[in-house]
């Protein structure tokens, strides 16, 4: 469920197959409590990561430390891993998928059998997947659609 004392910068769109992330900052820093922070985001959870796969694409390009785009593996709610989706080129179809094998979770990104993220997570816990975006100053946009194999319920922990 989406924290609503949290900025609310970016726009999302869930349903059971496909969730949509997309938007812009709409200014360089935002207030959260008595903290000023840049780095704004919204995350989306799928319940129990293992055996997920799906689609992704994005149509605005990551630019460091400007936007960004991230898997996010979630042991419980207060630990998290995340894994930053670096080498995605705008507008192309990639393969994501997460698996379990000998006490570790791992997690692909790929385009036609081409691996652009392989990440491996140790843990015994039972892992959510959450896929994230974020900008960092006004006028920074980023666009993530994801579609999944399985229909589920998408969560917004943002």
């Amino acid at each position: 469920m989406r924290n609503r004392s949290l900025p609310n910068e970016l726009q999302h769109e869930l349903n059971a197959r496909s969730t949509r992330l997309w938007g812009g900052a709409k200014g360089d820093t935002v207030k959260i409590g008595s903290l000023t922070v840049g780095h704004i985001g919204r995350a989306v959870f799928y319940k129990n990561a293992r055996g997920r796969r799906g689609r992704l694409r994005i149509s605005r390009p990551a630019m460091n430390d400007a936007t960004g785009y991230f898997a996010v593996l979630a042991a419980k709610a207060t630990s998290y891993t995340t894994i930053r989706l670096t080498g995605l080129e705008i507008n192309k179809p990639y393969a994501w998928s997460i698996d379990d094998a000998d006490g570790a979770y791992h997690f692909t990104v790929s385009n036609l059998g081409q691996v652009v993220v392989d990440k491996k997570v140790r843990t015994v816990r039972k892992l959510d997947i959450g896929l994230a975006a974020t900008v960092r100053s006004r006028g920074n946009e980023v666009d993530l659609k994801v579609w999944t194999d399985h229909q589920v319920a998408p969560e917004d922990r943002t």
